[in-house]
């Protein structure tokens, strides 16, 4: 682990602000390709790293203190996808394939699967609601999406004229997003509402819709991308209106701020270049992917350091 540090990279080189390269970073590498995937309240971070290519789980305090841990009975993998402000924790494990499960506090958990399929939570919110999605058998190749309440109960969904259902993230109210596929092969965003009311969307011009995030307001960030092949970032308001801009989001926090692959996006609109040292030096612009912001201005993420390995990082506003 590199020691926390103020990076004030070649700043007259490139003509920029100051702010846009003086981060203060930390380094996060359990041996292999460490990937923090998300960040809570309190700034505690739930990841997996890799060893020998296969997934292990870990969860890192405030005082940079790392606890690896596996779902019981686990076959191989444990990958944590979101980490809720109590410190709880849902992703998938290997166990009868792939099985979702919550991790609580103390270190206990829950494994469940939804309608006996191919299970894989993606977000868990204030509540411990989670949602994700499932590969239907015997198939396994129709995902629906799924709500899975505090008490255990899970209700599956799908947006009106969806062949195949991605959900990704759910907010605090248990409004949720993700995408869609329809009949002729094309690719929607959508926000499912507490009530079950599914609403579509798409940004203009776009020729598939990919959200990535819901914040406790409503709105939504992710990517779309163009007839000519190219990804542009979006945020989608409660209200509807979408605002278009360079970038691949990955996450939005409640006041609005953005992050993604080598950007934050403050809630103004104005871009940050991330640059982790572990990306090695900025000759080389090798972006950051943050995967994660909370609410203090906080990220995780990770960038390619070494040859083939991965690492992670967390940054201090």
């Amino acid at each position: 682990m590199f020691a926390r540090r103020l990076i004030c990279l070649w700043i007259g080189a490139f003509g920029l602000a100051a702010g846009a390269f003086c981060q203060t970073y930390v380094g996060i590498n359990l041996g292999g390709s460490t990937f923090p995937i998300s960040i809570n309240g309190a700034g505690v971070i739930a990841g997996y790293y890799l060893r020998i290519g296969v997934p292990q789980a870990f969860v890192r305090d405030t005082a940079g203190t790392i606890t690896e841990f596996s779902v019981p009975g686990s076959t191989g993998f444990t990958e944590p996808s979101s980490i809720n402000a109590a410190g709880a924790i849902t992703g998938d494990s290997s166990f009868g394939g792939s099985g979702g499960f919550v991790r609580d506090p103390a270190g206990h958990f829950i494994s469940f699967v939804a309608d006996k399929g191919l299970t894989y939570p993606q977000s868990i919110n204030a509540g411990g609601a989670v949602t994700g999605y499932y590969a239907a058998r015997p198939s396994g190749l129709i995902n629906h999406g799924f709500l899975r309440a505090d008490n255990g109960a899970i209700t599956s969904f799908d947006p009106p004229g969806s062949t195949s259902t991605t959900a990704l993230s759910i907010n605090d109210v248990g409004a949720i997003t993700g995408h869609y596929q329809s009949a002729d092969g094309s690719v929607h965003g959508f926000v499912r509402y507490p009530t079950g009311h599914i609403t579509s969307f798409d940004p203009p011009g776009s020729t598939g819709t990919y959200p990535a995030g819901i914040n406790y307001s409503g709105a939504i960030t992710g990517y779309y991308t163009r007839a000519d092949g190219r990804q542009h970032g979006f945020v989608r308001d409660a209200a509807g209106e979408i605002t278009l801009f360079d970038g691949v989001p990955t996450s939005i926090n409640n006041l609005g701020a953005i992050v993604g692959a080598g950007f934050l996006r403050s809630p103004d609109g104005t871009i940050t270049s991330l640059m982790a040292p572990a990306c090695g030096p900025p000759t080389l612009n090798i972006p950051s992917v943050a995967t994660s912001i909370n609410d203090a201005g906080v990220i995780a993420g990770y960038c390619g350091g070494r040859p083939l390995i991965v690492n992670g990082w967390v940054r201090y506003p």
